[in-house]
């Protein structure tokens, strides 16, 4: 919901100029770095994009205020969890590497040669396709891919197409983490 939000919000201010509509991409954008860590990638494609967008169609010092406008909100969910992380653990990177965490989960299970898509793009790619596959329904996914391919070839590069090219990033986020064994799929 927070990408959805996010991409809306984007759209629609790329059609009317509004900062209002910026501010609320920035606020989905926040409240998704609060709860999943792909949505740090979506904060910081989102970021690439605004100042892109603006530096193309403004200026280079519009592209410079709004991309800080935009990043002082959008970045204050993974700015606070940091702070949170200090506060109680005493280590803004308590979240990453506590015994608890991911990357402890993800040592154990490749010691025990448990990471099977680790260093092996296509086995990543596969792996998670068939995941969002299974979890979405086939007729689902091919209306999706079908929908994606149409939206790219209608609008091929034109930067103020962009913004609904953010829904992808869980998806390169989830593959790139199965290659770099900070995930696995069973």
């Amino acid at each position: 919901v927070t990408l959805l939000g996010t991409t809306y919000f984007l759209i629609k201010w790329v059609m009317q100029g509004s900062i209002v509509s910026l501010m609320m991409a920035a606020f989905f954008t926040m409240l998704g770095t609060l709860s999943r860590y792909d949505a740090w990638l979506v904060a910081l494609g989102s970021t690439v994009f605004v100042f892109i967008y603006t530096l193309i169609t403004k200026n280079l010092k519009q592209a410079k205020g709004l991309t800080i406008f935009y990043v002082t909100l959008a970045g204050l969910g993974i700015t606070l969890w940091f702070l949170y992380n200090l506060l109680i653990f005493g280590s803004p990177f308590y979240f990453a590497f506590n015994e608890y965490s991911a990357h402890a989960q993800q040592t154990a299970l490749a010691q025990r040669g448990e990471l099977p898509t680790k260093g092996s793009f296509l086995l990543s790619f596969l792996t998670f396709t068939s995941a969002a596959i299974l979890n979405q329904g086939i007729v689902f996914s091919i209306f999706a891919f079908a929908g994606l391919l149409y939206y790219f070839l209608k609008n091929r590069w034109r930067v103020n197409t962009w913004a609904p090219y953010l829904l992808l990033i869980p998806f390169v986020f989830n593959v790139s983490a199965l290659y770099l064994g900070h995930s696995v799929i069973w």
